[in-house]
């Protein structure tokens, strides 16, 4: 069960820490075909969830992930 618990709180960990120091390069997002650049991923326009929710989102999961590691270890 402990490690589970530790399991749970690196998960809860990864999932807030941040991706990358700058804010979605379009750099990564290029890719190199001859003479020409073709972006890696398709352009969606308003479908999807916006980048802010989806932040949110992973920032909330992980403190409840740390928060169940925490508690099964305060259980035991």
């Amino acid at each position: 069960m402990i490690v589970l618990a530790f399991a749970l709180i690196l998960v809860g960990f990864a999932l807030m820490s941040p991706r990358s120091g700058a804010s979605r390069s379009t750099t990564s997002q290029n890719v190199s075909m001859g003479w020409w650049r073709m972006p890696s991923t398709p352009e969606r326009g308003d479908q999807g969830w916006s980048p802010r929710r989806v932040r949110l989102l992973q920032i909330v999961g992980g403190l409840v992930l740390m928060a169940a590691g925490i508690l099964i270890i305060a259980t035991l």
